[in-house]
């Protein structure tokens, strides 16, 4: 994930699970977005991450797991993504410089709203839209995605 090219296996496998979204998938792309150096690659593995929104066991953790990831490169430090930063609290420690957590804020803070809003059905313009909604609705995030279960159950009645 830290080369300046990925394989194109990598890429392959990324767009593989965003077609074939399942639970076992979420924690290694995850892992990509927070891990990879490599900006597209995070950014295709977020676009994946936006296919898992009927993977009722992990949307959660998607959801809080990305918007953690992008918030901790806004400005660079610990600070962005604020003191509510309990699963890594050493997040973006080391990170003084803020050339790379700009490059990673400016292409992760666009793909995070269309990711988002495919996983939850729900609808934010901009990662800030994004940041303000999952602080509002902290311990209840289910809430998100009801619009999307509801068109799920409505498919299913079309279908069958």
């Amino acid at each position: 994930c830290d080369d300046a090219k990925p394989s194109v296996g990598l890429e392959t496998a990324i767009i593989v699970c965003k077609k074939l979204p399942h639970e076992s998938l979420a924690e290694p792309l995850l892992a990509i977005v927070d891990d990879s150096k490599n900006l597209k690659v995070a950014a295709k593995a977020m676009e994946s991450l936006g296919a898992f929104g009927l993977v009722k066991s992990k949307r959660e953790r998607i959801l809080e797991g990305l918007v953690k990831s992008v918030a901790k490169s806004k400005s660079g430090g610990r600070g962005a993504a604020g003191k509510e930063n309990v699963a890594n609290p050493d997040a973006g420690l080391g990170n003084t410089t803020n050339s790379g957590a700009s490059n990673r804020w400016k292409e992760l803070s666009d793909v995070l709203p269309t990711a988002l809003n495919e996983l939850t059905g729900h609808s934010e313009s901009s990662a800030e839209g994004w940041f303000a909604t999952v602080k509002n609705r902290k311990g209840k995030l289910g809430t998100l995605f009801t619009d999307l279960d509801q068109a799920a159950k409505d498919a299913e009645k079309a279908g069958g």
